[in-house]
């Protein structure tokens, strides 16, 4: 039944919209929430909480990021269909700036920039300082948006869920659903984790799958060879398992 402490775990989502399992937890202990103690009764807790935003187009979901394999937390915005979502939130042409990023990302190989090209791209319509660029991405990956590799830029476990009709409609020749859970992206390095330890085949090619292979996807390196076998080919574009 929904109650007062789900209403205080609500508005600590809508203050911070996305952070770590471990952060929430941690808050439910701090205020005493006793129907969250641990991850199991978390997510039951949060599926509570669902029931009663929907009809807001809002929900809570459980992320991965495949780039540091974390478990988050994300307040997602479900109304909309493309960038419009951060309307409330940012400048026009802030949101420009943003597709122009989100765009290149979605197109590079393996989807990631270098950090330092994402001051090169810039709006039609309001020219962009580098500092504000700066601020931008700052903000964007700490709310989940963009995530940070060494050097590099990649899209973040929020972006990628939120965004997730925007994908299907307007990046078909990059992007398609994992063959294991059927959520956005090509391929998730989690599930293929987990596909592995109970099956020798690739669920897209259907070949055999041996220890060098299943290093790959761990983040491994492998010979060429193994490693052409197993980019997954999606009209004429090739996308390695993420």
């Amino acid at each position: 039944m929904y109650n007062d402490d789900h209403r205080y775990f609500l508005q600590f989502m809508l203050e911070n919209s996305y952070i770590s399992i471990e952060r929430a937890l941690e808050f439910c202990n701090k205020h005493s929430i006793e129907n969250a103690k641990d991850r199991n009764e978390l997510k039951q807790f949060i599926t509570v909480i669902n029931d009663k935003i929907s009809k807001q187009d809002l929900k809570i979901n459980f992320l991965k990021c495949e780039v540091t394999g974390e478990d988050k937390l994300a307040l997602l915005n479900t109304a909309n269909d493309d960038i419009c979502k951060l309307q409330n939130i940012f400048q026009p042409h802030e949101l420009e700036y943003f597709q122009l990023v989100l765009n290149r990302l979605i197109e590079a190989e393996d989807h990631q920039i270098k950090k330092m090209e994402c001051y090169n791209l810039n709006t039609t319509t309001k020219r962009i300082t580098v500092d504000t660029i700066e601020k931008l991405l700052i903000t964007w990956t700490a709310q989940g948006y963009l995530v940070e590799n060494g050097s590099y830029l990649c899209l973040g476990a929020r972006c990628v869920a939120e965004f997730a009709p925007y994908f299907n409609v307007h990046c078909k020749d990059y992007y398609s659903n994992c063959f294991l859970c059927s959520e956005i992206q090509i391929m998730h390095k989690h599930c293929m984790e987990k596909y592995l330890n109970k099956h020798e085949r690739c669920p897209s090619c259907k070949r055999t799958w041996n220890a060098p292979q299943s290093q790959q996807v761990n983040g491994n390196e492998s010979s060429s060879d193994e490693s052409e076998n197993h980019t997954i080919r999606m009209s004429g574009k090739r996308r390695r398992v993420l």
